[in-house]
């Protein structure tokens, strides 16, 4: 009990730290997932690694919102402020054994959200693993999600599909950066689009004909080089028709907003 006091009262105190953002409804959840504990291989036998991976610990969290609205997850404003197993080891100030392969406390780069909007699986990892006798680990901190639920559609017209090409449909201006053969697959044509922003805004991209026919297409790829507001993203499509023009309709979320989930879970073996 007095793990689990120790962790809501530092959660508490520590809520103020991302005031800028809403507060997270009340029917958001946060629930233990999945718990992984890894420890070092025997000396000289790193192939020997449990599951193949590296040394530390990680609980697995869902974000539960039953209304939906989940959109992104924002790894750089989440923050893991504890990590204790029962033994009274913070696991947070663990530091990795080999610096190549090692890494930062905090939450996996690679969240998963569901498509209706109702779940966020994230990863809290840390580099300790628990004292042994150890039977339970305390994890707390703020995860912060972007959520929205209205959308609205803006049109580029007749927009020639070549690199160079300007995109104006909604507040993000957009270039064609890259237009031909894929890198890899069969589409008919592969198009880049380029924006000096981030693209969390954006619900959808699709592509019409001259006759208001949809043209397939999917995501083939998203890369992002920058920091803070200065940042380069590019999202390619493959579509499944070659057209030399096309109207463009960029859907957006209109009321997209961080919102901030104090989260506190006390893990044992029984999930």
């Amino acid at each position: 009990m007095r793990l689990l006091a120790i962790l809501i009262a530092i959660c508490v105190l520590s809520s103020s730290v991302h005031g800028q953002d809403e507060a997270a409804p009340s029917d958001l959840a946060v629930t233990a997932q999945g718990l992984r504990i890894v420890k070092p291989a025997p000396e000289g036998q790193d192939d020997l690694r449990a599951f193949s991976w590296t040394t530390g610990t990680t609980i697995a969290l869902l974000v539960s919102a039953p209304k939906g609205g989940l959109i992104a997850f924002d790894d750089d404003a989440s923050e893991l402020k504890l990590f204790l197993d029962d033994k009274r080891s913070d696991l947070l100030k663990a530091k990795p054994a080999d610096e190549m392969f090692g890494r930062d406390a905090g939450f996996g780069m690679m969240p998963s959200i569901s498509e209706d909007g109702k779940y966020c699986l994230v990863e809290a990892n840390v580099v300790g693993v628990p004292t042994e006798g150890s039977t339970r680990l305390a994890v707390g901190g703020d995860l912060v999600v972007k959520m929205a639920s209205e959308k609205k559609d803006f049109t580029a017209e007749s927009v020639a599909l070549k690199k160079g090409t300007k995109v104006e449909a909604g507040s993000i201006p957009m270039t064609i950066s890259e237009a031909g053969e894929p890198d890899w697959g069969d589409a008919p044509l592969a198009i880049t689009l380029e924006a000096k922003t981030s693209l969390d805004t954006v619900a959808d991209i699709q592509f019409f004909d001259v006759d208001g026919k949809e043209i397939e297409s999917e995501t083939a790829g998203e890369s992002s080089m920058g920091f803070g507001n200065q940042v380069t993203v590019d999202r390619t499509y493959n579509l499944g028709r070659k057209v030399d023009t096309a109207n463009i309709t960029i859907t957006y979320w209109t009321d997209l907003k961080n919102v901030t989930v104090p989260f506190q879970v006390v893990v044992g073996v029984g999930l």
